[in-house]
């Protein structure tokens, strides 16, 4: 037999053999190979053994990975044999080839038996060995043009058409606003599709009107502007946080140009906090690759997932203050900013640890919670100044459903204003309370903008 049957044909030689009385041992004679050979040939045909796959293609997203064992001599012929379109895909230089023989005798066999017994036929051995090279190949490729990766985020460009009217507007000199906390994000809803928001746009809304009515020389964001959900390693990410980071980023762009159309006079400051060092520390960790990557046209300005380019700040003219957990903004000689890295569960807590070793008027975010501590510091010629510790609260949801907030962290929502002296700063937290504020007199209830944002942003496909 020149050639050895497989799967269900060698079956039925078999059985054919066996029928006319071969031994395994006669039949395996037959098609030249041992006895033992022959049991495993026939038990994977009779399980249904699937055969050897000597070619592998393996595509995930802007990877794929090919594995063969044949008898090609060369890369560039195997991917022709696969027809991969190289204007597509491009070879990675950690390919590997190696090599092998195999031979066979140069034989020719035709038996027929009977009652176990050779009945007619013949056998001739011309003594030639074949031997044939066989390659093995594993060869990466990449993409030319790389497909979006998950999460898929691009910088946004929104016109806003509601600007705000003209109105006389009371100027408090030297009033710099304090924003905390935001943690913009959302759960998605897999049957509706729908957003539920971290962030509290009726507390948010609050802010935005007292910024209708009063003009600041100096808005400072203190940091976790975004919660930036689908980028941290630190908790489980639930199904429900996937594809929420353009969203996110849109509505973030919308909120801070609003911002600046209703305080176009301010000096507008972004502190990047824990929340928004998540992008950098992801990209540093499983995409090493990409961290710091510019196109070569676009050097002079920053990485594309940065956090000016996508929330469009440099636009915006609002400045950014890296750096976290260092980052810190001066609001005259005597006050300064921060996000924030501490925090206790213990009610003031926080405040009075860090105020111990403070000599500068503070205000902070990061735990959630209105809390303001003030010692009074002397010099040697009696003089006295106070130095205030202030954290002062947050503009996101207080009802468990911000990741990580557990019931017992009793947050509060809030924010804060400083008013400038130059020894002196005094800092004036303002609560919120189920969406109303109490500022100098006025009391300020906050609404829902989520129809505004929509009519804004329709163009982009997004809908909140």
């Amino acid at each position: 037999m020149s050639k050895i049957p497989k799967g269900e044909k060698l079956l039925t030689a078999w059985k054919e053999a066996k029928g006319q009385g071969a031994t395994r041992k006669q039949f395996a004679d037959e098609l030249g190979i041992t006895a033992k050979s022959l049991d495993n040939r026939l038990y994977r045909a009779k399980h249904k053994s699937k055969p050897k796959k000597y070619i592998n293609d393996k595509v995930d997203g802007n990877y794929r990975t090919i594995t063969a064992q044949v008898r090609h001599r060369s890369v560039d012929d195997l991917l022709k044999h696969l027809n991969v379109d190289l204007t597509e895909w491009r070879i990675d230089d950690r390919y590997e080839v190696g090599s092998w023989e195999m031979g066979r005798r140069a034989e020719d066999k035709k038996l027929v038996w009977a009652g176990g017994k050779i009945d007619y036929g013949y056998a001739n051995d011309y003594g030639d060995l074949f031997i044939n090279t066989l390659h093995r190949f594993k060869v990466p490729l990449v993409r030319i043009n790389p497909i979006p990766i998950t999460p898929v985020v691009s910088p946004v460009r929104i016109t806003v058409n509601a600007v705000p009217d003209e109105h006389e507007r009371n100027y408090g000199p030297g009033m710099c606003l304090q924003i905390p906390d935001i943690q913009m994000g959302y759960r998605r809803n897999f049957r509706t599709g729908d957003l539920t928001p971290f962030h509290d746009r009726r507390a948010i809304g609050v802010v935005l009107q007292v910024m209708h009515d009063y003009e600041f020389e100096q808005i400072n964001i203190l940091g976790d502007f975004a919660d930036f959900t689908e980028w941290t390693d630190r908790f489980v990410r639930e199904p429900e946080f996937y594809q929420t980071t353009q969203p996110m980023v849109i509505e973030g762009h919308w909120l801070l140009t609003q911002i600046r159309a209703l305080q176009p006079n301010a000096r507008i400051v972004f502190i990047a906090g824990n929340h928004e060092d998540r992008i950098e520390r992801q990209m540093m960790e499983h995409m090493r690759a990409a961290y710091k990557l510019k196109p070569a046209t676009e050097l002079h300005l920053d990485e594309p997932l940065g956090i000016d380019r996508l929330f469009g700040l440099t636009e915006l003219d609002i400045e950014l203050v890296g750096d976290y957990p260092n980052g810190q903004c001066w609001y005259g000689e005597n006050s300064k900013s921060i996000h924030g890295n501490r925090f206790s569960s213990k009610a003031g807590g926080t405040v009075s640890s860090v105020i111990q070793n403070m000599l500068i008027t503070t205000t902070f975010g990061h735990g959630h919670k209105i809390e303001m501590a003030t010692k009074t510091i002397e010099d040697a010629h009696g003089n006295r100044r106070y130095v205030t510790a202030a954290m002062l609260g947050c503009l996101c949801h207080i009802d468990y459903r911000v990741p990580g907030h557990k019931r017992g962290q009793n947050w509060q929502q809030g924010f804060g204003i400083i008013h400038h002296h130059k020894i002196s700063p005094r800092v004036e937290p303002v609560p919120i309370v189920d969406g109303e504020a109490i500022f100098n007199g006025v009391t300020y209830a906050g609404n829902d903008y989520v129809q505004r944002l929509n009519n804004d942003v329709k163009d982009t496909g997004w809908s909140y």
